[in-house]
This record gives structure tokens, C-alpha cells and sequence, in this order.
């Protein structure tokens, strides 16, 4: 495979966030925080030099709210008033913080103009979207590969022959094999078994008692190499002879399910 028909995206907003929040308070000393700075550049550095050969694009949230708040307004409504980890209260206020997250973010774009990267936002869409978007309807040659470089999971529903995702916390490449070793099922089934377990960092409730495991041992249906519908899931739980707690959990949350999938699409 040619290197240079791969295309690498990565996810600038979950890059930043986990290099302010993983390291412990860092200032030059004028005073001026650069614990993110210092985080985000040495990773992508890092994977700078990893894909040396390959286009990279550096993508960002620019949403504060878009179409999931208006079909569930309490889409990642928790986030709203905590902060990441109790340490930082020992040091700052919550508006300090913030203060020191926007300062640091102006500085990151500086160096990023300053790379061999291509930086993009798009206005009321989240960096998921735009990425999801990029994968699947603009380099979509069969001949091209896509690399995503995200800490989300929300991202292993895109995982196909073409493109994977890599996890830089479990040092990982996700591809279709790796997926159905991990979870025991198809990629084309990852984003409905998310429906079944939500999302708390996204405030998206799940269904309790619903793990992988489960799922496949009461809906054999989900280990096949197709993509389920909600209401395939459910019909199955309807009709299954031989019913269980999970059956009924299941009928009586169809509602529930199909607003996740949306929600995490």
C-alpha cells in the first residue's frame, strides 16, 4: 500500500483536554499555564513522526449545541459544572480553569500553524462529525486508508477495511478483526451495542445489566457479520420462546435505544 493514500485524522479536542487534564499544573515562569501545551505538542509530535509520510488533519469542536440537544436537551448536560478532577480545585477556580484552557487552546493553534498539519472547525458541528464525515463521504476510495487517532469510542462504529481507529490510552489499532477479538461481534454492530450501554460522559442513559456479553448470549443474532436494526434487536425480543429479564428490558425500551442511536451516530 502506497503510505501516502492515507489519510490521518485526529481528534484535536480529546488530544487537548486529555493533555490539560493528565498532567498535573505546569507555568513558565511568568506564571503563564502551559500543562496543555506541553501534553498536546509532545503527543503530536509523536505522531507526527509516526506518519511522517502520510496527510494529516487536526480537527476541533466549535459546538456548543447542534441538532442532539434539540432531539435531547440534556445531551452532555452534566458537563456543565464539573471539572475533570478535584486536584485542580486545590489550585484555581472553575473560572480560572476555564481561563487557563482558553489560553492555552490560542497557543496550541499558534504551534499548530507552525506544522506540517492541516487544522479544521467547522461552526455548530462537533470535531466527531467532521471526522465521521471526512471517513465516509469525502476519501472514500477504496484504494485510500484513514487512520483515526481518538481517545472516544464512540469512534469504533466507523471501523471497516479501509478505515481504523487507534487508541493512543490502550496503545491500540482497532480494525475489523481487532473488534470482533475485543467484543466478540462485528464493527457494524459497535454503535448499537452503544445504544444498549450509553454514554455517561455524554449524559446518554443505557440499559442496566447490558454488557457484550449478555447481549450475545441473549440475542445470538448480534455475533453475525451484518449490521442489526433497533428494530431487529427488538423484534428478536419479542418472538425470542424463551424469554429472559433482558428480553423484557429490551421491549420495553425501544424508544429509548433508537434515541441513542441517534444520539451516538
Amino acid at each position: 500500500m502506497n503510505k501516502k493514500s492515507r489519510l490521518i485524522l485526529v481528534d484535536g479536542s480529546a488530544y487537548i483536554f486529555r493533555a490539560y487534564y493528565g498532567l498535573p499544573p505546569m507555568n513558565r515562569a511568568d506564571g503563564t499555564p502551559i500543562n496543555a501545551v506541553f501534553g498536546f505538542t509532545n503527543m503530536l509530535v509523536k505522531l507526527i513522526e509516526d506518519y511522517s509520510d502520510d496527510k494529516m488533519i487536526v480537527i476541533f469542536d466549535a459546538a456548543r449545541e447542534n441538532f442532539r440537544n434539540e432531539i435531547y436537551p440534556e445531551y452532555k448536560a452534566n458537563r456543565a459544572n464539573k471539572t475533570a478532577f478535584n486536584r485542580y480545585q486545590e489550585f484555581a477556580s472553575l473560572e480560572d480553569e476555564q481561563d487557563s484552557m482558553r489560553r492555552q487552546f490560542g497557543r496550541v493553534i499558534q504551534y499548530l500553524n507552525c506544522l506540517p498539519v492541516t487544522t479544521l472547525s467547522i461552526d455548530n458541528v462537533e470535531a466527531d462529525d467532521i471526522m465521521a464525515y471526512i471517513a465516509n463521504e469525502i476519501y472514500t476510495d477504496d484504494k485510500n486508508r484513514v487512520t483515526i487517532c481518538s481517545t472516544d469510542r464512540d469512534f469504533l462504529q466507523l471501523v471497516n477495511n479501509r478505515i481504523s481507529v487507534w487508541s493512543p490510552i490502550k496503545k491500540k489499532m482497532y480494525t475489523p478483526s481487532v473488534m470482533q477479538e475485543e467484543f466478540g461481534f462485528s464493527s457494524k454492530n459497535y454503535l448499537l451495542y452503544r445504544s444498549f450501554i450509553g454514554d455517561k460522559s455524554d449524559n446518554i442513559p443505557g440499559l442496566k445489566g447490558v454488557g457484550p456479553k449478555s447481549l450475545i448470549k441473549y440475542f445470538p443474532v448480534f455475533s453475525e457479520d451484518r449490521e442489526l436494526t433497533v428494530e431487529e434487536i427488538v423484534q428478536y425480543a419479542n418472538d425470542v420462546d424463551k424469554k429472559y429479564k433482558v428480553h423484557s428490558l429490551v421491549s420495553e425500551n425501544k424508544e429509548l435505544l433508537e434515541l441513542n442511536y441517534k444520539l451516538m451516530q
